[in-house]
């Protein structure tokens, strides 16, 4: 049999890869087969050289494929199943309903109550959008009352996967979110982990699934295993739903099972969100009806106009509120590749923006209120002009007004926050170990969401233009300001202003992003890790197209990925 060689005209990824490539262009079918980025044909990358970018480089496209071929194994397992098991309807289950009087914790967490569905399922979320039960549908069958519920036995394994997810959970987050996985919060969580099979195997199934990632970066794969834990995890959630939605009652018991499947959808939407698919969106599209939900009930909703507890407070109360800012920041960061405004949007900007409302998303995300409700504006003005374009009553100098508006808060919260940044100094950004920061970390990471969202709003007025003075201002105060970054850890809490000012970033500043970047593309940390591969299709895009404008939404679409960037 004759030896294949390959080719000395094969495009750069092949290259490096010492694969034979089919040498179509632009970019080589194999390439694009795989879903990796073809380096194409041209001039030698700067950072194919021999030097450790290259090597961060081959393990990144050693990374991509795997996921890639975990990922149609995936898939195919799901239709197989698909076709055997329908979703599950909660109007022609034949389960009956516990009495009222039991606890909902107590009834979503029993080991034996909850049967075990094939975590394949189509995901039904469609319950939680009914208003909340009456009286007489809260009075159902009755069933003999569950056993104390408790995690009864667990191997030795799953012990040790457990304490490796409280372990390693703050080194895949930001820092604002590692106070939810120290001190009194750890005890939180193992606490509700105690009470809940689906929380615990929700837990076990991203460790793993983390394990996973690690394991093909060093040429292993326990791919099976996080499969099996996965279904696992999804089948309890999907029964958990169920069952919340037969038995929410306002008492003070519901917070801890409202806490609970809250956690998990977070949790399992964090899961499908490192995997880049759509699935992310369903589950975050749950958490949001769960919250929704909340927001109907007077007495949750006087919570969200009480003093925002510290995560040295621990009571399902607080906890529950904490879990609600958690939703609110995944539901506005999500719609950043679609041209729409998060579900909620009118509600968050009601209780964020009122007087009365304390409530501060910046104890999870770093960023302040103002910053934040800024785009959540720059999302009803890209709704209003859509649905005033459709019905041929767009008026560009209203559209330009209503822009002017927004972009007067941006400026004033912008140089009020320089301000105080000059006066304090950045200072020791994080300390691992420590679960407090300063107060000027916070101001930090909310003057570059600040600039970020004047670029957003400066894409939506004028275009996806670099070369515009306001755009480009903008992109230079955001690299200046990580360019005197003492910490690189605090890059975990920017990936959506990272990718919008990369996106929008004229050609001297590629090697900054690609040197900032680069070490996350081969970890775990994260969605962060996805940036990268976005920055570079835009820019690819735009070298392409020098006449087209270009922007992170065409970026997302040419790759054909989900990316939730918190």
């Amino acid at each position: 049999m004759a030896t294949e060689t390959r080719s000395r005209n094969g495009c750069w990824t092949c290259k490096l890869r010492r694969k034979k490539c089919d040498e179509s262009q632009p970019f080589c079918l194999l390439c694009q087969s795989l879903n990796i980025t073809c380096h194409g044909f041209e001039k030698r990358p700067e950072w194919m050289d021999g030097s450790a970018r290259e090597k961060a480089e081959l393990s990144s496209i050693k990374l991509a494929v795997a996921e890639n071929s975990e990922y149609k194994r995936i898939r195919s397992d799901e239709k197989r199943f698909t076709r055997s098991i329908t979703t599950i309807n909660v109007s022609s289950s034949p389960r009956s309903v516990p009495r009222q009087s039991q606890s909902i914790a107590e009834t979503i967490l029993d080991p034996e109550e909850i049967d075990v569905v094939d975590g394949n399922t189509e995901f039904d979320y469609s319950i939680l959008s009914l208003s909340p039960l009456s009286s007489s549908q809260k009075d159902g069958s009755t069933s003999s009352p569950p056993k104390k519920n408790s995690i009864q036995s667990i191997t030795l394994k799953d012990a040790v996967l457990l304490m490796r997810f409280f372990e390693d959970a703050p080194t895949r987050q930001s820092p604002f979110s590692y106070t939810c996985f120290c001190s009194n919060g750890r005890g939180w969580h193992l606490w509700l982990v105690s009470k809940s099979q689906c929380l615990f195997f929700t837990m076990l199934a991203l460790e793993t699934y983390y394990e996973h990632r690690s394991d093909i970066s060093r040429g292993r794969d326990n791919n099976e295993e996080f499969i099996i834990r996965y279904n696992e995890a999804v089948a309890k959630l999907q029964r958990s739903v169920e069952i919340i939605h037969k038995l929410i009652l306002d008492d003070g018991e519901d917070e801890v099972a409202e806490a609970c499947i809250l956690t998990c959808i977070l949790m399992v939407t964090e899961f499908n969100a490192l995997r880049m698919n759509n699935e992310w969106r369903i589950h975050l599209r749950g958490a949001s009806s769960i919250v929704s939900w909340l927001f109907s009930s007077k007495d949750k909703l006087k919570t969200l106009h009480s003093p925002m507890p510290g995560f040295d407070t621990i009571t399902p109360t607080n906890q529950l509120t904490n879990l609600i800012c958690w939703v609110i920041w995944y539901d506005i960061l999500s719609n950043i590749s679609w041209e729409n405004r998060p579900g909620l949007w009118q509600r968050y900007l009601s209780i964020l923006d009122s007087e009365e409302s304390v409530l501060s998303l910046e104890k999870i995300s770093g960023c302040q209120n103002w910053a934040i409700i800024c785009i959540l504006r720059i999302y009803a003005l890209m709704d209003w002009g859509r649905e005033a374009k459709a019905a041929y009553q767009l008026n560009d100098w209203d559209f330009v007004s209503k822009a002017g508006l927004i972009q007067q808060t941006l400026n004033t919260g912008i140089a009020t926050t320089f301000q105080l940044l000059l006066q304090h100094g950045v200072g020791q950004v994080y300390a691992l170990g420590s679960y407090k920061w300063l107060d000027n970390e916070v101001r930090f990471v909310t003057y570059i969401f600040g600039c970020a969202a004047a670029i957003f709003l400066d894409v939506l007025v004028s275009g996806a233009n670099p070369a515009l003075p306001q755009i480009r201002q903008n992109v230079e105060r955001i690299v200046t300001s990580l360019a005197a970054l003492p910490n690189h850890r605090l890059l975990m809490a920017l990936s959506w202003p990272l990718c919008i000012s990369g996106c929008m970033a004229e050609p001297v500043y590629y090697p900054f992003f690609v040197d900032m970047l680069s070490p996350f593309e081969s970890t775990s940390q994260g969605n962060i890790s996805s940036i990268l591969g976005v920055l570079r299709e835009c820019w690819k895009l735009r070298g392409k197209n020098e006449d087209t404008y270009i922007s992170w939404e065409e970026a997302i679409k040419s790759l054909a990925i989900e990316i939730l960037l918190v």
